[in-house]
């Protein structure tokens, strides 16, 4: 039988939290909770906001906790008589609560220098160093998926097409959603309406710092011929390449090191 949950909590890091599900889990979720009695009765992602006095009416598996006050949220449902296995968090429904995972994260959160990086990626990859670092989105590029050439038109010419707005369509034949920088085509995913897309946009690319912005290009099925690799790094400071023969790696311009384990958190405190 499929699981059904709810999430806790509407706050901006319950949308950034929400915006990652497939179509498949986000079809999972029965509802929002929340104890601000003025939510109650309205949607949050086309889903009602409950209160958590209700639950006793729902058939549910688990109450994914997307707060930052779990502590207090989790003492509330345990009062409400909630059994207390079927009570999680937003980190631990992210597959982070194994003990090791979590030193990891906490080890690598307090080794990076550099926290308000922006990451621009063709792919979900943005996500996940994000989620390891524990930092927020100082970028709109999450939760996306650029092809190979609209990522390198995108990158040749970065400032101006991030400077252009975005227009958001369906496309009925794939079934998603898409965006477009004039002619710079951006598929969404992880998203289930226009309207989420471009509130999401409009405020990440607000914290865009292109003075401390990192770029990764990633096609392991592709190659890039290296002085290609070497024209795009003349025009972005940090660069990573990472294709299916080679990993090129530049900071400020230079090339550093290539065809080895990258230290992304070197990389981010720009000490490689």
């Amino acid at each position: 039988m499929e699981k059904k949950y709810f999430i806790f909590g509407t706050s901006s890091g319950a949308e950034e939290f929400v915006s990652n599900f497939t179509q498949e889990d986000f079809n999972k979720i029965i509802g929002f909770l929340d104890n601000n009695e003025e939510k109650i009765g309205n949607t949050f992602f086309d889903k009602p906001i409950c209160s958590p006095k209700e639950l006793n009416k729902f058939d549910f598996d688990k109450i994914i906790i997307a707060s930052s006050f779990f502590k207090e949220i989790k003492q509330g449902l345990l009062d409400l008589g909630i059994d207390e296995n079927k009570i999680t968090t937003s980190i631990k429904f992210l597959n982070y609560d194994n003990l090791k995972q979590l030193e990891f994260i906490l080890e690598t959160e307090n080794k990076l220098k550099n926290k308000n990086i922006s990451l621009v990626t063709n792919n979900c990859f943005a996500i996940y160093l994000y989620r390891i670092l524990n930092l927020q989105f100082y970028s709109p590029f999450i939760g996306v998926s650029i092809d190979y050439e609209n990522n390198l038109k995108l990158l040749n010419n970065f400032n101006y097409y991030i400077s252009q707005p975005l227009k958001v369509i369906f496309e009925e034949e794939t079934d998603a959603f898409y965006g477009f920088l004039d002619d710079v085509k951006i598929k969404f995913p992880h998203y289930h309406s226009a309207e989420i897309i471009s509130e999401y946009w409009a405020r990440r690319i607000e914290r865009l710092n292109l003075n401390n912005m990192f770029i990764i290009h990633t096609y392991k099925d592709l190659s890039i011929e290296e002085k290609a690799a070497d024209k795009l790094a003349e025009k972005i400071n940090n660069l990573i390449v990472i294709e299916k023969e080679h990993s090129y790696i530049y900071q400020n311009h230079k090339k550093i090191v290539t065809d080895k384990e990258i230290d992304f958190i070197k990389w981010f405190n720009k000490e490689i």
